[in-house]
């Protein structure tokens, strides 16, 4: 079979056009079709289109995954594996019965928190390790998931080296074809988001956050709406809970020590002048609580996407920009607060 040579700037604007424009279900058939048209109409080429379909694969599907992940709606930084995808792992890791590879129940625990910083068994309800392991798929930043995969698929490879056995043919392309899509997506991953998503804010003191805030109480009755709003699949709700607590603190406090805000360099000003505090934005809280060292980088960053988020309140915007709010969505917001929360607890010197 003789294919004829693509220059990369042409083979990207096939692969780009095909992508946008039939989505994710029709893609490669589109690419492979397109590809194929262009090289019947060299006179020099002679394409067996069967041939090319069944190359196209291995050769783009690092690609089909960074297409999938960049034109993910804003804000969708859990994982979400397909049904293929999802079914190739439990193939590899021999998920049958509950299992995951040669794991005791100790070892994958241990494995797991190596791997990630989070200990399953912790986390997530009691369950066997395969359950354990597609929460963790479900419910995890995509980026960790990512790595947790990749490091599972090294696992495998290295305990068929110790035996001497011989991987399957299948066996091997699999563990080829999930280690490159799991690869592209770690090298691909912002390490400053990773990090901060895999801080651990679960044990929040509420009664040591700083003692001008009078609505402790009402925080921690939001906290427990917003588990049960995860719960109920409710990733709208979650996002503006989330929002709206998130100003109630930061306005109290600005409030209570309105001296120290209203002289920040960052404070928003109108005709020269400094705006009251109650006219101030989420946005403005953010930026000063920043500033004055009460926020830190990562959680005033995050926590303005969790600003951007509750924009949607409004649904003529939401409908505008196609943005789909996803359980997995809700949770970031959810870490968000509990991180705002930790730096509250941090500034008050009682944390």
């Amino acid at each position: 079979m003789r294919v004829r040579q693509l220059e990369i700037g042409e083979f990207r604007g096939i692969v780009a056009d095909a992508w946008y424009s039939s989505g994710t279900r029709s893609w490669w058939a589109t690419v492979s079709i397109r590809y194929s048209s262009r090289a019947l109409a060299d006179p020099a080429a002679s394409v067996d289109e069967r041939g090319i379909a069944e190359m196209f694969p291995a050769l783009v599907e690092p690609l089909l995954v960074v297409a999938r992940v960049s034109r993910a709606p804003r804000g969708s930084d859990m994982a979400d594996l397909d049904n293929a995808t999802k079914r190739k792992l439990e193939s590899i890791f021999d998920m049958g019965g509950g299992y995951v590879l040669d794991f005791s129940n100790a070892r994958f625990a241990d494995f797991v928190k190596t791997a990630i910083g989070v200990d399953p068994y912790e986390k997530y309800p009691p369950a066997s390790k395969a359950v354990l392991l597609r929460a963790i798929w479900h419910q995890e930043p995509l980026p960790i998931v990512a790595k947790l995969n990749l490091e599972l698929l090294e696992h495998w490879r290295i305990g068929k080296l110790i035996v001497d056995e011989e991987p399957k043919a299948a066996e091997i392309a699999l563990h080829g074809e999930l280690t490159a899509q799991f690869s592209v997506l770690v090298a691909s991953a912002d390490r400053a988001t990773t990090e901060f998503l895999l801080k651990d804010f679960t044990a929040i003191d509420l009664d040591a956050l700083p003692q001008v805030l009078t609505s402790r109480d009402v925080v921690e009755a939001r906290l427990r709406e917003i588990d049960a709003c995860i719960e109920s699949a409710a990733p709208l709700a979650v996002i503006f809970l989330v929002g709206s607590t998130l100003e109630g603190l930061l306005m109290e406090l600005a409030m209570a020590n309105a001296a120290r805000f209203t002289a920040a360099p960052s404070a928003p000003k109108e005709r020269g002048k400094v705006r009251p505090i109650n006219q101030w934005r989420l946005s403005d809280l953010i930026a000063v609580s920043r500033a004055l060292g009460i926020l830190s980088a990562d959680v005033s960053k995050f926590a303005d996407h969790v600003r951007n988020f509750r924009n949607y309140i409004h649904p003529r915007q939401q409908l505008a920009e196609a943005f789909e709010p996803r359980i997995e969505t809700a949770r970031i917001a959810q870490h968000v607060l509990r991180a705002a929360l930790a730096d509250l607890q941090r500034a008050s010197g009682r944390g």
